[in-house]
């Protein structure tokens, strides 16, 4: 084995094809289902989060990153779902395809638009893309394509490839917020922070003190803990808290949200990069 493949072998271990270093209790009020779907012309399996109620939600759909999983995104499909939101994770039909794991996100919202896979609560209409690592490049690409049929999307701690991302960013007028880890090996040294300036939208540009690549993650495998700079439920909450409001001022309108999020630049556990949302939500 040269030192090439043996540099990709370990990359894999590293990223999680490894079980998640725990698991995830169930929160209550929320229903949760394992579906498979055609995405793209091949078979993925669909991890979805709904919250137990009668009234319309909207749909939040997220990306894992390069060689990851659904089950390293549990505990967001909760939170998420239980504060209102249905919440999709689907395995990405391509390894490396990223603008065609954004048609999959595209193609995805529509199909749970129509009101396929939900089982009780009904879409209200409104949706978000969300990502993490690569997973972040797909949610971008997805919301370019669906323009203004999505209220937001979230970057959680985004990495590019061959530039599509600063393009993308760059002619995108839909609201976003983006977190930026402490630069490294997997998120290619935050290359992806030139999509902050050129960003053609209403923008949070949020750089996570101390974090690691893998804090978004939530479980996270042991092997990310150990060689991609630590994770911590600490910093994994500052991820949690901004993107929950986010969403809820994106979807619901929520003052409040609005009122945490322009409080970030009071938070010494993050550094503000670019604030510069004012809109209010349709």
């Amino acid at each position: 084995m040269n030192a090439w493949l043996s540099a990709f072998v370990f990359w894999l271990c590293v990223m999680g094809l490894l079980a998640p270093a725990r698991a995830e209790e169930r929160t209550k009020g929320v229903r949760i289902s394992r579906q498979t779907v055609q995405l793209q012309g091949r078979t993925v399996k669909v991890d979805l989060y709904e919250p137990v109620n009668d009234r319309g939600a909207p749909v939040a759909i997220l990306a894992h990153g390069f060689t990851r999983e659904p089950k390293f995104f549990k505990a967001w499909g909760q939170v998420l779902a239980k504060n209102g939101i249905t919440t999709a994770i689907p395995e990405m039909p391509f390894f490396s395809n990223h603008a065609g794991n954004a048609r999959g996100m595209t193609e995805l919202l529509r199909l749970l638009q129509k009101g396929g896979l939900v089982q009780g609560v009904r879409p209200s209409g409104k949706a978000a893309f969300l990502g993490h690592s690569a997973g972040s490049l797909s949610a971008l690409l997805a919301a370019e394509e669906m323009g203004d049929q999505v209220e937001c999307w979230v970057g959680l701690d985004p990495v590019d490839s061959r530039g599509l991302g600063l393009s993308a960013a760059a002619s995108q007028r839909v609201p976003s917020l983006m977190f930026f880890a402490e630069p490294g090996l997997f998120n290619r040294r935050c290359k992806a922070l030139n999509w902050v300036p050129a960003y053609g939208g209403p923008i949070w540009a949020l750089h996570v003190d101390g974090s690691s690549h893998a804090d978004p993650e939530k479980p996270t495998s042991l092997l990310s803990r150990l060689f991609v700079g630590g994770w911590a439920e600490a910093r994994h909450a500052i991820y949690e808290e901004y993107t929950l409001a986010m969403l809820k001022w994106a979807f619901f309108g929520d003052v409040s949200a609005e009122r945490r999020l322009q409080l970030s630049c009071r938070d010494k556990r993050v550094t503000v990069l670019r604030k510069d949302v004012e809109e209010k939500p349709k």
